[in-house]
């Protein structure tokens, strides 16, 4: 399948930002991957390992994995799935949560962006868009790229906030390179879009799993 790429005049501008920008107001992002660098791998090589899936019981969601066994899944010890992916250095975050009231993509992504400490100054948009699904879900994706100085390593985000009811859908897949491999992130990027969050789907209209609630607790790392 293949993957549309973050447009050269994005990269430029993403980059050109960072060049003048990107020093101490760009903090850590949520779901951060692990410290080391990756190694160069791009969507065909990150499939080298069996593509899979993981089914959740607790959130009633199959999410699809590229690289399938090569991803380390944690469903149970905290209040949302998470799983690392240590060859490309990426991560993945998923949630269901309920709001007090009605809610939107909007809100969904505010309520989510405060409970994961997510510093929206710190990340640089390449792409947003509204999509439906899964399911019945309304949804936003936020594509965008952040570094902390020119040198830095750069990370990559893929965000999907939806809405149903009172319901939020949160999902967030980061995954990092050198600033040299920009090119190398987007195609990543891009990838997660198509596979995880199109791939995704829900073993009930509802999927309200065993944590949908108004659970308060942030994120820690």
């Amino acid at each position: 399948m293949a993957h549309t790429r973050l447009t050269p005049a994005a990269i430029r501008l993403f980059v050109a930002a960072c060049g003048a920008s990107c020093g101490a107001a760009c903090g850590q992002g949520a779901n951060e991957p692990p410290a080391s660098m990756p190694v160069a791998v791009g969507p065909q090589e990150f499939e080298q390992g069996k593509r899979g899936s993981f089914t959740s019981k607790r959130f009633e969601v199959v999410i699809v994995l590229p690289g399938g066994h090569e991803w380390l899944i944690d469903d149970h010890s905290r209040p949302w799935l998470g799983a690392t992916h240590p060859r490309t250095n990426s991560g993945l975050t998923f949630l269901l949560f309920a709001l007090d009231t009605i809610a939107s993509p909007d809100k969904c992504r505010a309520a989510s962006l405060e409970r994961f400490l997510v510093n929206e100054r710190a990340m640089s948009t390449i792409t947003q868009e509204s999509t439906a699904g899964p399911g019945g879900y309304e949804t936003r994706l936020w594509l965008a790229l952040e570094a902390t100085e020119p040198s830095a390593p750069v990370r990559g985000h893929f965000f999907a906030f939806g809405s149903s009811l009172r319901k939020c859908l949160f999902l967030h897949v980061v995954t990092e390179g050198a600033p040299s491999e920009i090119e190398l992130i987007s195609d990543r990027l891009a990838m997660f879009r198509a596979r995880i969050f199109r791939e995704m789907s829900l073993l009930s209209p509802l999927s309200p799993g065993r944590d949908l609630g108004h659970d308060k607790r942030k994120r820690t790392n």
